[in-house]
């Protein structure tokens, strides 16, 4: 089982309520947990806090808050050179605003399918690539107007994801590794009513990592 532990920069732009705001570069944690046996792999990861600028109209700026995870089984076939995954991701974003001071809040989730493979290129280190996305998550979004007694708002949500990464592994001579590499997300949120796009998260995430086996 290895651990693993990123600095990621966001390379992109969050569309929401309000408006857009591009990702400013400042490094994220990029977390992942490897556990296998045999023709199987447990492959976790999660990025646990992304939190924007403030951005839209100066009356009423807005932040975004957001995080996502997933986890995925992967099996290998017989040269445990190529694998193919199943299995389940989720997306949490609240924004908040500041005049009125309300929030918008969101969760998304669905079945994850993914295409890993995995090539030598030299005696200590191997190339990654990986391709996957959530073809459908299901959803709530919650808004509360800031407003004094008024309801919480909810509405059914939609959306998909697709993400793919292109990763050098590393290896040392003690427990420790490491990983450098590029991993690129569009996630789209949208109502499941009127299918007009609520949220859109879509960047590019250059990383360098630190692993360790446990």
């Amino acid at each position: 089982m290895t651990l693993g532990i990123a600095a990621a920069p966001l390379l992109g732009s969050h569309d929401g309520v309000g408006g857009t705001v591009q990702g400013g570069g400042v490094p994220l944690p990029l977390i992942d947990l490897d556990a296998s046996s045999g023709a199987f792999e447990f492959h976790g990861e999660g990025l646990p806090y992304v939190q924007t600028r403030h951005f839209g109209n100066p009356e009423n700026l807005a932040r975004a808050q957001i995080e996502s995870a997933d986890a995925t089984l992967r099996i290998y076939e017989p040269n445990r050179r190529i694998a193919f995954g199943v299995g389940y991701g989720a997306l949490f974003d609240t924004t908040h605003l500041t005049a009125p001071p309300g929030y918008t809040s969101q969760s998304a989730s669905g079945a994850r399918l993914e295409l890993h493979g995995r090539f030598p290129t030299s005696a200590a280190s191997r190339l990654e690539l990986t391709f996957g996305g959530m073809p459908l998550m299901h959803g709530t979004l919650q808004t509360a107007t800031g407003i004094a007694g008024a309801a919480i708002l909810a509405d059914l949500e939609s959306g998909t994801q697709i993400d793919a990464t292109a990763r050098e592994v590393v290896a040392t001579q003690s427990r420790l590794s490491f990983n450098y590499g590029v991993r690129y997300i569009n996630q789209t949120i949208f109502f499941e009513h009127t299918s007009a796009v609520v949220e859109r998260n879509a960047g590019v995430l250059p990383f360098v990592e630190l692993r360790v086996r446990l």
